[in-house]
């Protein structure tokens, strides 16, 4: 869904060169995808069901994936993720991850029941064709849960 008459905000390959960089000492300032991770279980903690297969868009290190699997409420996560070295640290703990771009997802229509997104999609230039590929990408019962940082948030 890539707008071409869309003015860019973001050099998104930047950005991922950003993620790479900090990837190496990234537990050490990961606090805020850490509370995140348990927000969502929370706000998962409303529904009563479980998930087969759970999306998690830039996934970082796959911390939310690794929390909703742990939860017994989601059965198999897969992360995407556009910087490679943060890949590698979701896939070392466990989790399929795809080097990929929440703006140009590759994935079939209808292939997961939840996607979720903590801290990644504010750096979306098309957020709103990002938050419709992700709803394409879910089942028609499906469920999206996310957390972008917003203006003034970080006052």
């Amino acid at each position: 869904m890539n707008n071409p008459s869309l003015q860019h905000l973001f050099d998104r390959d930047l950005v991922a060169a950003h993620r790479d960089r900090a990837a190496d000492c990234f537990e050490q300032y990961d606090f805020l995808l850490s509370r995140e991770s348990n927000q969502l279980l929370e706000r998962l903690g409303d529904v009563s069901r479980v998930f087969e297969f759970g999306l998690d868009l830039g996934s970082h290190t796959g911390l939310a994936a690794q929390t909703l699997i742990s939860s017994g409420q989601v059965k198999h996560m897969v992360a995407l993720e556009r910087s490679p070295a943060l890949a590698r640290k979701s896939q070392i703990a466990g989790i399929p991850t795809l080097i990929g771009d929440e703006e140009q997802l590759p994935f079939q229509p209808a292939s997961f029941d939840l996607a979720v997104s903590l801290l990644s999609l504010h750096w979306a230039n098309d957020l709103p064709g990002a938050l419709i590929q992700a709803r394409q990408a879910l089942k028609p019962d499906g469920l999206f849960l996310g957390c972008l940082l917003g203006g003034g948030t970080l006052r």
